[in-house]
């Protein structure tokens, strides 16, 4: 009994205690915030953390401490307020203590590794340029190491950024011993990885002078080493993007195509839109503003119109993507042509190839009206079979070239080494399809690529892939291999100057164990750069008011993924932790200022370089100016300025000696040059050169172009000229010839054409070290090539100019299509005015039957109207038009009769019936969607790809 009365006791306190354990729990939870109990004391390294995490993933100052006290009160269940928290200015300096502890982290693995691989990138935003720099301090771990703002984008501007962001993980690893320690990261880096930009390896020359002048101070008994050892030691392995050679390729193939394109018009005419007077100028010409091929202007332009992200203005990207459902495909498979810049010509092509028809279809069926510029352009483009085979083409080079070799890049059993003999396999395959590209039309062409563990990287053989290798006609065929073999032609000199090294050089046999070694955890792409850019402009973009040292604080910590590495210390060394975390708060005021400073330097370089340009602009001013005076004084000392035949022969008599005439003719076409007379003499573009081929032009040869510039000076300013061109001395031998060549023979000069560019490539490669030599590291137009939007595209000047336009495509960087085929047709709301819109002058094939007191639909070019037909005759009809509605799809019978004589042959519905609303007033047809239809398939065939002539009509 005494132990039941005991345990009654016992039960009924545990039971108080869980009650008012139940009431703590109802009532809430208290958190430790600060490290002390004093209200200013600094909060604790645990919400430091969480801040820092909510920075990285986007949350705003303004919002941070709203988001945490929400999750803590609904799940935690804990009693906290907002004003518990901390305010805007503790969650604005937090990024730059994230800053701080990311480095650390950097830091630390940096100082662990032992093959360390340096990569380094840049762009602009703004007119600011911007680099980037990276580690591979092990296998799959790439770490952002710094991103600043420079003044230029030129190798010493690079050099220095580098060290400065090496002395700074250095201070903060050991900010007693900083010296020694950026000797030893720096000793560390034993590769780069970067893009092949004239600047880029002028950095690495200099990065690597650098690293072998610290090396005897870090490598102990250096003198006692020898020559060899010493050599091998302070060398660096140079790597480059291999995923850059698919801008290269691309820039090439649409060069290469644009060529064949100038054949194809030889035989087909003017290609798609070319054909619309709207699109061209006063002259009959068309001018295509990104200056890229014919093929590439099809794959921008329907990417715009049709493509998720395209133009939201002119394009039907809703309409397309509802019309592809109705054909049982639930995907767009377009793009929009930006970002994604690497493969985005061949990938888009591929995609633009399979939607061909429904592209077609959408505006022939009458689904869409082409009713803009935009539109209308990719009507007429993709009813061109020539257009068609070379986006085909570009589409097989994607399925079995571009697509498998970017899958075969980014695997990770592939050693950066092993991609030689690949490349070289390309290489050959090349070689072979430039020459016949048959075997690219074979859907079972052998795979390329291997993986070390003998797999093949297969093409991905989806509808796309069986889109481009159904059965076409031979016209078709035919095109397609022309295409195919001058995109390879192209491909191949991409190929000399991006992989030298591989094909011809020191990595193009097997290398030793030491150097795999060395080479084991670099990566094979600078993709991680383009990733750290894409995530800088867009918190520039999000956060304008973003400095520099925050935007990048945000930017480390989130990529390195900084908040990981922070709660594997938390579980492991609560010590380092909160060492860590303490020094990032106590150096936070240091750093701001050292990266103040290196803003202010920054600001005050660009300010002298802008003096600078100034400067130069008025000495070359005040150059030529003087320049002209006496070119001036001369010419009139001489019986000038000519403005006749007669004057010109005297002119050249007075000169005397044959060195003086020339002196006397050149002088005098440089008075007379200026870009208005140049402009009108495209008809003979050479006239303001002094050689040809070389060789200097005669005085004969001098005499004729001047009178030619002086004959359509005298055409432009109107004035009269009994001349001819036997009274200019020009014959018939000096005027341009247009000889028409066949089609083989052209195709045969467009390989000829690239394969001597490959010859030059080799050519040049072989004088790699000695250009890399001579390669002036100070020019700062020679910068860095600036990716657009999301990404960048860099230049490579290794030979020749050819070179620099490797690079320079982008599909990032132009966001819209030209603006001439923006202009969306816009409708308004308001009633339809006093005149009716112009009509199309074009007429249906056949006549419908209509007869007195029938309601037809007829075609106008803006829209469709109903009437009721009063009166017919043979070929032309008496019509009582009914007014739209502000609601389009409603009429009424305006107060006064609209009766016009009309055309029979625009009447594209008869028998409409029209039904009244429950008011009487209004009117609406009930087969308003078919009539739209018929409307637009009229539209679509007789006036978005004609080149119509408008007329009015009045009521």
């Amino acid at each position: 009994m005494e132990n039941q009365r005991r345990l009654k006791g016992d039960i009924i306190t545990l039971q108080k205690c869980l009650e008012h354990l139940e009431q703590q729990v109802h009532d809430g939870k208290e958190l430790c915030l600060r490290e002390g109990q004093n209200m200013n004391s600094p909060y604790s390294n645990d919400v430091r953390h969480c801040y820092m995490s909510l920075s990285s993933l986007g949350v705003s100052a303004k919002n941070m401490s709203k988001v945490t006290a929400t999750v803590l009160k609904t799940i935690g269940k804990f009693n906290i307020e907002e004003s518990d928290l901390p305010g805007e200015t503790f969650c604005k300096l937090i990024p730059v203590e994230a800053n701080l502890v990311s480095s650390m982290q950097v830091a630390r693995e940096f100082d662990e590794a032992t093959y360390v691989t340096q990569h380094s990138d840049g762009t602009s935003r703004d007119g600011t340029k911007v680099i980037d720099f990276e580690v591979t301090v092990g296998e799959n771990t790439t770490r952002t190491s710094g991103l600043l703002e420079v003044h230029s984008g030129s190798a010493d501007t690079q050099l220095n950024a580098f060290k400065f962001i090496i002395e700074k993980l250095s201070a903060l690893r050991d900010d007693k011993n900083t010296a020694n320690i950026t000797k030893t990261l720096i000793s560390k880096i034993k590769n780069t990885m970067g893009d092949q930009a004239a600047t880029q390896k002028s950095f690495n020359r200099k990065l690597e002078e650098y690293r072998a002048s610290i090396l005897p101070d870090v490598i102990q008994h250096w003198g006692e080493l020898d020559g060899e050892t010493r050599t091998h030691m302070s060398a660096m392995n140079h790597m480059f993007c291999n995923l850059h050679a698919l801008i290269g390729c691309a820039t090439y193939g649409d060069s290469a195509l644009k060529l064949l394109e100038q054949s194809w018009r030889t035989k087909y005419g003017q290609l798609g839109v070319e054909n619309l007077r709207e699109f061209q100028d006063k002259s009959g010409n068309y001018a295509w503003k990104h200056g890229d091929s014919a093929t590439q202007r099809l794959v921008r332009t329907v990417c715009d119109a049709i493509a998720p992200g395209g133009n939201q203005q002119a394009g039907c990207i809703g309409d397309f993507a509802t019309f592809c459902q109705m054909q049982g495909i639930q995907k767009v498979e377009a793009k929009a042509f930006r970002a994604n810049r690497f493969n985005i010509l061949f990938q888009c092509a591929a995609a633009i190839y399979f939607h061909r028809q429904h592209v077609a279809s959408v505006f022939n069926d009458g689904y869409v009206k082409a009713g803009n510029k935009l539109l209308r352009a990719v009507l007429a483009d993709i009813q061109s079979k020539p257009l068609l085979a070379g986006c085909r083409g570009l589409g097989i080079i994607h399925k079995q070239v571009t697509q498998p070799y970017w899958t075969f890049i980014e695997n990770r059993q592939v050693h950066i080494i092993d991609i030689s003999k690949p490349v070289q396999s390309l290489y050959t395959k090349l070689e072979e399809w430039s020459q016949d590209a048959t075997p690219l039309l074979d859907s079972h062409l052998p795979c390329i690529f291997s993986l070390p563990n003998g797999c093949e990287v297969q093409p991905t053989k989806d509808d796309i892939f069986h889109s481009l290798y159904n059965e076409h006609d031979a016209e078709i065929n035919e095109l397609t291999k022309q295409a195919l073999e001058t995109i390879c032609c192209g491909m191949r000199v991409v190929f000399e100057r991006r992989f030298p090294d591989q094909l011809h050089g020191k990595y193009a046999a097997s290398v030793s164990d030491e150097t795999r070694k060395e080479l084991q955890h670099t990566e094979k792409t600078n993709r991680r750069g383009e990733n750290d850019f894409g995530y800088w402009s867009y918190l520039k973009q999000i956060k304008p008011s973003l400095g520099m040292l925050a935007a990048e604080g945000t930017t480390m910590f989130r990529c390195n993924n900084t908040s990981a590495w922070l709660d594997a210390l938390t579980q492991n060394d609560q010590d380092e932790f909160n060492r860590v975390l303490n020094k990032a708060r106590k150096e936070r005021t240091k750093w701001e200022k050292k990266y103040q400073k290196w803003q202010e330097e920054n600001e005050q370089k660009r300010a002298d370089t802008l003096k600078k340009q100034a400067e130069e602009f008025e000495r070359k001013k005040s150059k030529k100016n003087t320049q002209e005076e006496l070119r001036l004084k001369f010419i009139q000392d001489h019986g000038g300025p000519c403005t006749t035949d007669a004057k010109v022969d005297e002119f050249i008599g007075n000169l005397g000696s044959k060195t003086n005439q020339v002196k006397g003719l050149r002088a005098h076409i440089n008075y007379l040059r200026n870009p208005s007379s140049m402009s009108q003499l495209s008809s003979y573009p050479g006239v303001y050169k002094f050689s040809k081929d070389g060789k200097a032009l005669t005085v004969t040869e001098l005499q004729i172009n001047l009178k030619l510039i002086i004959r359509e000076l005298r055409v432009a300013n109107n004035l009269s000229s009994d001349m001819t061109q036997s009274d200019n001395g020009i014959h018939g031998d000096d005027c341009p010839v247009v000889v028409s060549c066949d089609m083989d023979d052209e195709i045969a000069r467009i390989k000829a054409h690239y394969a001597k560019q490959v010859y030059e490539a080799r050519e040049g490669c072989r004088q790699h070290d000695k250009d890399d030599t001579t390669t002036s590291d100070n020019d700062n137009s020679s910068e860095m090539s600036s990716d657009d939007s999301d990404t960048g595209s860099d230049t490579d000047t290794d030979t020749d100019s050819d070179t620099n336009s490797e690079d320079t495509y982008t599909c990032d960087t132009d966001e819209n299509i030209d603006e001439t085929l923006n202009d969306s047709e816009g409708e308004t709301e308001l009633g339809e005015p006093a005149e009716k819109k112009m009509r199309v002058n074009m007429s249906l094939s056949g006549q419908l039957s209509v007869s007195n007191g029938e309601m037809v639909a007829v075609a106008y070019d803006d829209t469709w109207y109903i009437g009721q037909v009063l009166e017919t005759q043979e070929n032309t009809m008496k019509v009582n038009y009914m007014e739209r509605c502000v609601n389009k799809h409603n009429f009424i019978w305006p107060h006064t009769q609209d009766i016009t004589q009309t055309d029979r042959k625009f009447v594209i519905c008869n028998n409409v019936v029209v039904v009244p609303d429950r008011t009487l007033r209004y009117f609406h047809i009930e087969n308003n969607d078919e009539v739209q239809r018929t409307y637009n398939r009229y539209w679509n065939k007789f006036f978005a790809v004609t080149n119509r002539t408008l007329q009015k009509r009045r009521k």
